[in-house]
């Protein structure tokens, strides 16, 4: 994953954001935390994968 180093889009509350952001730069991967409506389609388009939490 380090080589590819994947744009990964995040989906997620506040309270978790922070902790998944230093997950997945830990595994090499690019994270961003995209929320806006009018952000997140034109930004699905260029992201390697996505993560959607609806916990708590």
């Amino acid at each position: 994953m380090r080589a590819a180093s994947p744009l990964v889009q995040c989906i997620t509350n506040y309270v978790a954001m922070n902790f998944a952001a230093n997950v997945l730069l830990a595994t090499g991967a690019s994270p961003a935390m995209v929320h806006s409506p009018e952000e997140s389609g034109q930004f699905a388009v260029v992201a390697g994968a996505l993560t959607v939490n609806i916990g708590t």
